[in-house]
């Protein structure tokens, strides 16, 4: 965003036609544990599967990183 020369989120949404709400929760998706992240990335492609999808990752972010490692387990093995 900042590369980009955008202030501000909605900014930025506005400019790739999507919601500032949007933008947010992605961006607050780079809060993941780099443990989490490795989880996903050994998932590989995600569009044969739908067991981890954004919706399901987006309350981790708030969460310290040993409650989202335990909770990505339990989301994986669920799904």
């Amino acid at each position: 965003m900042t590369a980009g020369g955008f202030r501000t989120r909605r900014a930025f949404a506005k400019a790739i036609g999507v919601s500032h709400v949007r933008v947010s929760q992605m961006l607050g998706l780079l809060e993941l544990g780099p443990g989490v992240l490795r989880q996903l990335e050994a998932l590989g492609d995600p569009l044969h599967s739908r067991a981890v999808t954004e919706r399901k990752l987006r309350p981790l972010a708030a969460l310290p990183e040993e409650a989202q490692e335990s909770r990505i387990k339990k989301i994986l093995f669920a799904g």
